[in-house]
């Protein structure tokens, strides 16, 4: 489905496809389709092929997507490299976390690599009828959405109005999503950094920008199930690079063995962005309902339930970003086995919850 989506040309006398659906006929409306109807993708686009397949220091890879170049990454000479790259290429879509009122492309690359850093800098390849909202090809420059959901411009962007390239120079991350926007467009706050620690008296929540601009205060929302965020405070900007700190005095530390924290950012325009979530771990009754072993493993957790529990159970396994991976529910049982074998290596949290207590740890799968 990817291979039509956004692929075609915006025609000013076609504004419907067979079945009456909108059809956009500028760049500020969107992206048509190619051929006869308007479609919305519902899984993820296919990986570009990476020519060569593997990174080396100091050479260029290209990704190629449709037989179209879409991406070139170049390795710092001599830098650690990264065992593999995956590149996709969503087209006629808006970025995430953009705003309608800032300036934004139609067409954006998500890069994944092994956790790490790695030194590169990356070409990006888009099509004039992907531009979007941004009137003056020649002002657009690379930003990119870091790990904590932030977009932030890409100090040394260049854009080649001829050969369509946006140049992303001295990049680092191992997960981003790049994108082009118009510089002269002021993006809100850059957060490095979001944490949340039990001390004394309550939660410590506390995070760091080193840029605000446009910015009008901070959400500080929470959540005892990692689904269902509460505002537990607003917080002004100083619109300038900070630190911050506040302390959750209200946190009910006995609802439940895990609280969870998120920041929400906003500009004066309304816009928002989200942070990663963290995961506080507490201590209550539920560590003599729920048992979980071994840890680490391999491919079963076993977990084990008090024999008087007579409640439904649900248990959530979370990737230390917050994202939920799964999620199963369970009646009437007082042992189950997680099979949790197609996981990639590495440290997970997994909750395990009733209607009268939950608990949760980290586990590590190896």
């Amino acid at each position: 489905i990817w291979w039509i989506n956004g692929r075609a040309i915006h025609m000013p006398l076609v504004d419907k496809d067979v079945t009456s659906a909108k059809r956009a006929t500028t760049p500020v409306q969107g992206v048509p389709d190619m051929g006869a109807f308007e479609i919305t993708p519902s899984v993820q686009p296919p990986l570009a092929v990476a020519i060569p397949a593997l990174p080396v220091a100091g050479q260029t890879q290209s990704f190629v997507f449709m037989g179209d170049t879409v991406a070139k990454i170049t390795w710092e000479p001599f830098s650690t490299v990264p065992t593999s790259v995956q590149v996709r290429q969503f087209v006629g879509e808006r970025p995430p976390l953009v705003s309608a009122n800032q300036k934004f492309m139609y067409w954006y690359l998500q890069v994944v690599m092994p956790t790490g850093y790695y030194n590169y800098d990356a070409d990006l390849l888009y099509k004039d009828a992907w531009t979007g909202t941004i009137t003056t090809e020649s002002d657009i420059r690379a930003i990119g959405q870091d790990n904590y959901n932030n977009w932030a411009m890409v100090a040394g962007s260049v854009v080649n109005t001829q050969t369509n390239v946006i140049t992303a120079p001295y990049l680092y991350f191992n997960e981003i999503v790049l994108t082009g926007t118009d510089y002269l467009s002021p993006l809100p706050v850059k957060l490095v950094s979001f944490t949340a620690n039990k001390v004394s008296g309550g939660i410590a929540v506390n995070w760091k920008t080193v840029s605000e601009v446009n910015a009008s205060h901070f959400e500080i929302k929470r959540s005892y199930d990692g689904k269902n965020f509460e505002t537990i405070a607003n917080v002004n900007a100083f619109n300038a690079a900070s630190f911050y700190k506040y302390l959750d005095q209200t946190v009910n530390t006995n609802l439940s063995s895990a609280v969870y924290y998120k920041l929400v950012s906003i500009d004066r325009n309304g816009a928002k962005a989200n942070s990663k979530i963290v995961v506080v771990l507490m201590d209550n009754n539920a560590n003599n309902v729920f048992t979980m072993y071994p840890n680490p493993t391999s491919n079963i957790l076993n977990v084990s339930i008090e024999n008087g529990l007579k409640e439904d159970i649900v248990i959530s396994i979370y990737g230390l970003n917050g994202e939920k991976i799964s999620e199963q529910h369970y009646t009437n049982t007082n042992q189950i086995g997680v099979d949790v074998s197609e996981f990639n290596k590495g440290l997970y949290i997994i909750n395990v919850s009733s209607a009268s207590c939950s608990k949760s740890l980290r586990f590590m799968k190896d």
